[in-house]
């Protein structure tokens, strides 16, 4: 369920004002799968306002062919961009019930940092790669920053109500979404050119499922956060519980599988438009 960690310098990409860049790409990320050529979404690039309507109209092109196979996650390689413009594609992910991940379904590595955090968070099931490479690949935190044209305003109480009115939208929804505290706080304080790359540990206290699908997946599935973690211990222990924890283990992802495909199929079906 987990794969992950990157440690690199790439403050110069990362502090970009976004106004130079393009607008974040959205295709697809494909493979041939026993059931022929499978797809996700792939979110490449800076992300900026307008997004979000890319995203729904590429989503719904996707969800509604009947060829190839279309996988619901959202495959992110992204530097960040708007802040206000991931919240909305981490509400839009949310509300298709979509997972997502910064590897591609072919395994390919990729990075999410900054902005594209937010839209991680969003996945009701996260997946990421926590990996040291060059260049980078990871999930990358620092605060919240505008473009050049806004740190030009000579008006100082107007700059700091906009810097402190991003943390304070940042603030609510990582909070929200079980973000640790102390990595907040982290982030916050950590200016646009420094990054912090989440670690295996701050992974595991978010969660690979948000809160409110994990209490989904509890009274439906049984579901148990550590069951992983118990039976790679009791392979490494040799333990005799490790075959049967293996099997409780199986019927545990099989069960979240199929809730998960259940209500993205239900949530596809009450909102996707007849063509």
């Amino acid at each position: 369920m987990k794969q992950l960690l990157a440690v690199f310098a790439i403050a110069a990409l990362l502090a970009t004002p976004t106004g130079h860049l393009d607008a974040a790409e959205i295709s697809l990320d494909c493979k041939q799968s026993d059931y022929g050529q499978a797809c996700a979404l792939l979110l490449r690039g800076v992300i900026k306002e307008g997004d979000v309507a890319r995203f729904e109209k590429a989503f719904l092109d996707a969800s509604t062919r009947r060829t190839p196979l279309f996988v619901p996650t959202v495959v992110l390689d992204s530097p960040g961009g708007s802040v206000n413009e991931a919240l909305r594609l981490a509400e839009a992910v949310r509300g298709h019930w979509l997972g997502t991940s910064n590897r591609g379904i072919s395994g390919q590595q990729f990075l999410c940092a900054s902005a594209c955090f937010v839209v991680w968070l969003g996945g009701i099931y996260r997946e990421a790669q926590l990996r040291v490479t060059n260049p980078p690949r990871g999930i990358g935190l620092h605060r919240a920053y505008f473009s050049d044209a806004t740190y030009n305003d000579t008006r100082a109480n107007e700059l700091a109500k906009t810097q402190a009115a991003a943390a304070a939208k940042m603030r609510t929804f990582l909070t929200a979404e079980n973000v640790p505290q102390q990595l907040i706080d982290d982030m916050m304080a950590r200016p646009s050119n420094d990054i912090h790359w989440l670690t295996w540990e701050e992974f595991d206290q978010i969660g690979t499922l948000p809160a409110w699908f994990e209490e989904v997946a509890v009274r439906h599935c049984g579901y148990k956060r550590d069951l992983m973690t118990q039976t790679f211990e009791a392979e490494r222990n040799s333990r005799q519980d490790y075959a049967a924890l293996v099997t409780q283990l199986d019927t545990q992802d099989h069960c979240l599988n199929n809730l998960m495909v259940d209500r993205y199929l239900e949530a596809k079906r009450t909102t996707t438009p007849r063509r």
